[in-house]
């Protein structure tokens, strides 16, 4: 007997609930009967395009069954702008340099070398299993390396403190900077070519140190900027009297012994001077070029890059304040004389 279209869907759907109302739940799949391939993670999810041997891991389920047998194929884990239908390696889909099954949620894999187009790259990680079909896959980024050509203003105070700007390529928001290996804070990225951030503190130096960026795709290469740490301090108040106590922010201060009497101690190396003009300890028959006119007093090291001090008695002038690590009249070599030495200026008057 023939029956119309409707009267089969109520067979059918009478059919489904006989087979619900026995088994609880039944999975439907489509197509050739797989799952859904599932969506895993890259930790780190960006690295470098130049590096061939970048060490990820890719987290998800399904690596192992139930008594840990690998069930990744041998040639399971593919870098491809999409993933094909099957693990096979051509030239746009890369075959992972190495992996490693370590649990049944974690793959360590190594990366083949990667082709950047423009500044970043984004591939699909393919991975497939025994049967050379697709576990899953997740998205992995990798990045140029960017340069750096320039740093404005390229030298600053020893204390830091002061901004500067970065100039390059290839930078982007995750970026960061170091000065000597120091890291740069308040980075500000203000785009792919330029950033801001706020100078470390470091004992100052003749010899120019090196300004790195790093990014996701790794240090700066190429080019070359470099930052020069001067000698300076500051000094608050600037104006005062006898008495006076004076806050000074430098670097070097830490693990030194200060004199605090106005002359020269063969045990002790180091002072905090009134000077009138720039200090030159060169002599002239035993007396210096130009030397202190006064020595601080209670110097009290709060940290490596902050003391304070007591002005003495001194004539009503204009000095430079400036801290010495040898202040006698044999030291012939300033640059190895002076801790830090600045412009700032400190003027001694009564009100």
């Amino acid at each position: 007997m023939l029956r119309d279209n409707s009267t089969l869907r109520r067979v059918a759907r009478a059919g489904l609930a006989a087979a619900l109302a026995v088994a609880g739940t039944v999975t439907v799949f489509e197509g050739t009967g797989h799952a859904a391939a599932a969506s895993y993670k890259a930790v780190p999810a960006t690295g470098p395009s130049a590096n061939a041997a970048y060490v990820i891991q890719i987290t998800g389920t399904g690596f192992t069954d139930a008594v840990g047998t690998s069930q990744v194929h041998a040639a399971g884990v593919i870098f491809a702008s999409t993933c094909g239908a099957d693990n096979t390696a051509d030239g746009t889909h890369l075959a992972a340099t190495a992996y490693a099954v370590a649990t049944t949620a974690k793959l360590v894999v190594t990366t083949p070398s990667l082709t950047l187009t423009g500044t970043s790259t984004a591939f699909k990680v393919c991975v497939y299993d025994l049967a050379n079909a697709l576990l899953g896959s997740t998205t992995y980024t990798v990045y140029a390396a960017p340069t750096v050509t320039s740093v404005g203003p390229a030298s600053g105070p020893a204390f830091g403190g002061n901004t500067v700007t970065v100039v390059g390529t290839g930078f982007t928001k995750k970026a960061t900077a170091t000065i000597a290996g120091v890291a740069v804070t308040n980075v500000k990225v203000t785009g792919t070519t330029s950033l801001t951030g706020t100078v470390p503190a470091r004992a100052a130096s003749a010899t120019a140190t090196d300004v790195v960026i790093t990014t996701e795709g790794g240090p700066s290469t190429g080019g070359s900027a470099a930052y020069t740490y001067k000698k300076a301090i500051s000094v608050s108040p600037q104006y005062g009297a006898s008495g006076t106590i004076l806050d000074i922010t430098g670097v070097g201060f830490a693990g030194v012994t200060f004199g605090t009497v106005n002359g020269e101690n063969s045990a002790v190396k180091t002072y905090v001077y009134f000077v009138p003009g720039i200090y030159n300890p060169t002599t002239n028959a035993g007396v210096k070029t130009l030397g202190q006119t006064g020595t601080c007093s209670a110097v009290q090291i709060i940290s490596d890059t902050e003391l304070t001090c007591t002005a003495p008695a001194i004539t009503a002038a204009a000095y430079t304040i400036t801290v010495v690590t040898d202040g006698s009249v044999h030291a012939q070599d300033l640059t190895q004389q002076s801790v830090v030495s600045s412009k700032s200026t400190f003027t001694y008057a009564t009100f």
